[in-house]
């Protein structure tokens, strides 16, 4: 019995030639034979960041280096922390090949949230990996209602916007 970590990103396996033996009385000594064990990557992958436009769509597709180890066919799941002032977030519980949503940030100030994102590679997602955060920051984008303005002819006019003006 050995723990085995396999540090790539491909399948590895380990030949171990084995003989058997009994020692009672005397030792006695059985044919070698072998045993191959196929050791499947899991993923490995650091925290990811992202930032966006509100009412725009954010994709994370890790790619390997820099501290990740991402298998041919690793997919994702998450659940995310809720921020009252961001929508369009959700937890996906079905495997995807990578992490994107939109999300829009109801507010006038840069927000962030926080998506927990467990990784999983191999046959029927048998590997699955430490779960990692993505953490994507929504920048507010400006809206400006249209404006009137009524001055004499020859006079300078000026229009000072404020955050949420009285309407």
């Amino acid at each position: 019995s050995q723990q085995l970590n396999n540090t790539s990103n491909i399948v590895g396996t380990l030949l171990y030639t084995l003989t058997p033996s009994s020692s009672v009385g005397i030792t006695c000594a059985g044919a070698a034979f072998s045993y191959t064990v196929t050791v499947n990557p899991s993923p490995v992958l650091i925290g990811q960041t992202a930032v966006i436009c509100s009412g725009t769509a954010f994709t994370i597709s890790p790619s390997n280096g820099a501290g990740n180890i991402i298998p041919s066919g690793t997919s994702y799941q998450w659940t995310f922390a809720a921020n009252a002032n961001i929508t369009g977030a959700s937890n996906v519980n079905t495997a995807s090949n990578s992490i994107s949503q939109t999300l829009t940030n109801t507010s006038n100030i840069a927000q962030s949230i926080f998506y927990t994102v467990t990784p999983t590679s191999g046959a029927q997602g048998a590997c699955v990996g430490n779960p990692f955060t993505v953490t994507v920051t929504v920048n507010p984008m400006p809206i400006i209602a249209n404006q009137i303005i009524t001055i004499c002819s020859g006079s300078n006019f000026t229009l000072s916007l404020a955050n949420n003006p009285p309407s």
